[in-house]
């Protein structure tokens, strides 16, 4: 019902009676301020809206909102659901996507001597890697080390330590799906430089990564920045000092550093003091991961401060049929999940044994 106001038409009697109800309606907040927007919907409650605004037919609450924090990701939910938060926090992390990598990575790969002979007879490059090529390819990234440069017009011979292989060798590491090797060896240059160089420029060509200690590989996968280094501490003394400080700097580039050692003493079955020394000096300046090669046997994974050294994963693929242990080879498959903290680092191992002079079976 409206007020009675003399000497004013009901249009402007309106008009006023709605600017009286506003006016009290502020003085009751600022007097009370728990005074709810459904308690000033009952007071305007039966009274007709001003001329010229439109009543709404429904009024909506706005509830206070907590915030959930699951990670990188923000969830807000009303007091209603604040129950079942636990149970949604749990249902969301099972869905969040964190860049995530997987790695194969194998021991010496020697595609010289009688290798290289097995190969040409056949006239078949890939036939090293026939009985292996599914497990290296059921990876983001395979590695491993190439122990022979591929140089023209390496010679024939089964014998000797001159390690060559034929430049079609680098077929059967395309078809393999062989995306890194390391030259961090003492190989790598029997040929000289310009065999050095003539390798390096076909694996390039091929779109294979040589890795030294001055060719960082760096690969993105997944949002997850992977780089890998080479040292070779077997022939030739390794200057610590400078790969220490090598290792730190690279480790600054990306998320995860691994790091492929040639060291150690050949057909011996145990690290030696100098590759304890080594490994854990380079852990110690930022290197993630570890693997070794040259002594080719396999020798024991160590756990160090939480990063793990493969001291050895042995021979891959060779032609050193004359004892079953060289014969045996690891294979490490790495799987990298990036987290807000850090890259979890987990792996597994299967083994290889060597048939035919140069054709690694996976055995377990």
């Amino acid at each position: 019902m409206l007020l009675n106001i003399p000497g004013h038409s009901r249009h402007t009697k309106a008009i006023m009676q709605w600017t009286l109800l506003v006016l009290v309606l502020v003085l009751l907040i600022a007097a009370n301020p728990s005074f709810s927007t459904m308690q000033a919907v009952r007071v305007l409650g039966g009274h007709q809206a001003a001329p010229g605004f439109q009543a709404n037919s429904m009024a909506h609450s706005v509830a206070p909102r907590k915030t959930l924090y699951v990670d990188q990701l923000v969830l807000e939910m009303p007091p209603e659901n604040r129950l079942k938060n636990r149970s949604a926090t749990s249902r969301i992390t099972s869905r969040i996507k964190r860049p995530t990598a997987s790695l194969v990575i194998v021991g010496d790969i020697m595609l010289g001597r009688q290798v290289n002979i097995e190969m040409m007879d056949r006239d078949d490059f890939t036939w090293p890697f026939h009985q292996t090529v599914d497990a290296l390819k059921d990876a983001d990234l395979t590695l491993g080390n190439l122990e022979a440069p591929l140089v023209t017009n390496c010679p024939f011979a089964s014998t000797g330590i001159l390690f060559c292989a034929a430049p079609c060798a680098v077929e059967g590491l395309v078809w393999a799906d062989i995306d890194g090797v390391s030259l961090a060896n003492n190989h790598a240059h029997t040929y000289g430089d310009s065999g050095f160089e003539e390798t390096v420029e076909l694996l390039q060509e091929a779109g294979i990564k040589p890795i030294t200690d001055n060719m960082m590989m760096l690969s993105d996968i997944d949002g997850l920045q992977i780089g890998v280094i080479g040292f070779d501490d077997s022939d030739t003394v390794l200057d610590l000092e400078q790969a220490i400080e090598a290792t730190r700097e690279a480790s600054t580039q990306v998320d995860i550093l691994i790091g492929m050692l040639h060291w150690g003493i050949e057909y011996q079955p145990e690290p030696n003091a100098r590759q304890h020394e080594v490994g854990h000096a380079l852990v110690d300046a930022g290197m993630d991961v570890i693997i070794g090669a040259h002594p080719h046997l396999i020798q024991p994974v160590e756990d160090y401060n939480g990063k793990p050294i493969f001291y050895s994963l042995g021979n891959f693929i060779f032609d050193q049929m004359w004892w079953q242990e060289t014969r045996m080879g690891a294979l490490v498959r790495l799987k990298l999940v990036k987290k807000p903290d850090g890259v979890i680092v987990d792996y597994e191992m299967a083994k290889v044994e060597i048939h035919d002079y140069g054709q690694p079976v996976v055995v377990e």
